[in-house]
C-alpha cells in the first residue's frame, strides 16, 4: 500500500512509534559510570556501549558529598548549560557550551572589592573543581613536605589563556614548590577553560596569585 493512501493518524502514529523505538535503542546504547578521579572526587556520567572513550548524556561531578558539576555531554563535547557549585546550596557559575555564553557568575567570587567594575577571570570548572584537582595532580610522596603558606601567579589573557607559571613564595620545600607549580599550571590549562578579567566590560590580561595552605595537602 503507498503512503499517500494511509490515514493521516496512523501515519502520525507509525512516526511517534518510530521515535519512541530510536529512544529506546539509544537509551540501550549507553552504559553508565561512576569513577573516582581523586580524593573526594567522583564522576558519574554515560558512554556509549560501542565506544566507551565517548560521553554522552548526563554527567554529575561530586566533590566532598555534595554535587559540584551538573551539565552533559553530546559526542564526548559538553553540551547544553552547565551549573557549577560552589558549596552545596551555593551556585557559583552557569555556562551554556552550545552557544558559549556565560549565563550567571557569583559576583562574591568574581567581581574586585575595590572596584566592581572588574571582573576577575572565571575558571568554567569552578573553584573547589580547580582547588581539588591541583591537589590530587601533584605527587603524594611531596604532600608531606614543607611548611606554612605557598603561592603561584600565572597570567590570564584577554583571550583566557594562562600562562607564566612563577612560584612567588615558597613552601620550604624544593619539591614540593615544583610539584604545586606543575599541578597548577596543568589544572589551568586543561579540561575546562578560563574567561578573561573584564573591566568596564573590556577583556585584559590579569595576574592571578593563587595560594596553597601546604597543611592542607596533609588532611
Amino acid at each position: 500500500m503507498k503512503l499517500k493512501y494511509l490515514n493521516p493518524s496512523f501515519i502520525l502514529l507509525l512516526l511517534i512509534m518510530e521515535l519512541i523505538l530510536n529512544q529506546t535503542i539509544s537509551s540501550q546504547e549507553l552504559k553508565h559510570k561512576r569513577r573516582n578521579i581523586g580524593t573526594n572526587m567522583i564522576e558519574e556520567y554515560s558512554v556509549l556501549k560501542s565506544n566507551k572513550d565517548i560521553r554522552e548524556g548526563p554527567y554529575k561531578l561530586i566533590i566532598d558529598k555534595f554535587i559540584c558539576q551538573i551539565g552533559s555531554y553530546k559526542n564526548n563535547l559538553r553540551s547544553g548549560t552547565w551549573q557549577i557549585f560552589y558549596s552545596k546550596d551555593t551556585l557559583e557559575l552557569e555556562y551554556n557550551y552550545d552557544t558559549n555564553e556565560l549565563i550567571y557568575f557569583n559576583k562574591k567570587y568574581y567581581l574586585s572589592k575595590d572596584d566592581s567594575t572588574l571582573c576577575k577571570p572565571i575558571y568554567l570548572g569552578g573553584y573547589m573543581y580547580f582547588f581539588h584537582a591541583v591537589i590530587n595532580s601533584i605527587d603524594p610522596k611531596q604532600l608531606q613536605c614543607g611548611n606554612g603558606l605557598l603561592i603561584v601567579s600565572f597570567d590570564v589573557d584577554s583571550s583566557g589563556i594562562p600562562s607564566k607559571f612563577l612560584l612567588r613564595l615558597s613552601s620550604g620545600c624544593n619539591d614540593l614548590d615544583i610539584e604545586s607549580v606543575r599541578s597548577i599550571r596543568i589544572v589551568a590549562t586543561s579540561n575546562f577553560k578560563y574567561m578573561p578579567a573584564k573591566k568596564d566590560g573590556k577583556p585584559f590580561t590579569y595576574n592571578m596569585y593563587y595560594p596553597l595552605y601546604v597543611s592542607q595537602f596533609t588532611h
